[in-house]
């Protein structure tokens, strides 16, 4: 016996978001500036995988290329930051700069982690090209001044 009344209407299904609301998103360049050793290039990789999908996973980098250039190229493709990785012989720096003219904030980095590294101590190591596509949970619990 069929069911009574009038066949439910999908509401929520096949909405199309508009371009207004991916305009207001951040997005960000990441690469790296100047001579770096080959882990800070795997890091650079890591940190874009990290911020996908509102950065540039294949950025192509050649060493003649300035900040200036990647400037200029931001404003046709709406990158509102840039994320440079640098290295010295002390230690590897991360500096962070908002676009048009925004602040800009440097850090030295203490230490770091691979990715490659956290799934090999990993006992069942979980790793599909879907872990990256939606935005990540910040937990700050924990963090305690002083030594690292």
């Amino acid at each position: 016996m069929a069911k009574k009344g009038a066949r439910r209407r999908k509401r929520r299904t096949h909405v199309v978001q508009s371009d207004e609301a991916f305009k207001n998103l951040p997005k960000s360049f990441v690469f790296k500036k100047g001579r770096v050793t080959p882990s800070v290039r795997l890091l650079v990789q890591d940190l874009r995988k990290l911020m996908a999908p509102f950065t540039a996973l294949r950025l192509r980098e050649a060493r003649v290329q300035k900040v200036r250039d990647f400037i200029n190229v931001a404003g046709v493709f709406g990158v509102t930051h840039l994320v440079m990785l640098s290295q010295t012989d002390v230690a590897v720096y991360l500096r962070i700069a908002r676009l048009p003219a925004g602040p800009s904030f440097t850090f030295r980095v203490h230490s770091y982690t691979l990715a490659t590294e956290v799934r090999a101590s990993q006992k069942r190591p979980r790793a599909t090209t879907s872990d990256y596509d939606k935005s990540p949970l910040v937990v700050l619990n924990g963090f305690k001044e002083g030594k690292a």
